[in-house]
């Protein structure tokens, strides 16, 4: 299991995503998105639930 963490940086245009091993807490991941690649991901998101 991961947490997912979308966070805005103030100044910064986009998203950083950061993944969380739920179990140890060690990040897994952690990379910028764009507003475009957020909205991609969110609607992708949406269509598979």
């Amino acid at each position: 299991m991961v947490y997912s963490f979308d966070i805005r940086v103030p100044g910064k245009p986009g998203i950083e995503e950061v993944m969380v091993d739920a179990g140890t807490g060690r990040v897994i991941s952690h990379k910028h998105e764009t507003q475009k690649q957020e909205r991609a991901e969110k609607s992708k998101e949406k269509k598979s639930k």
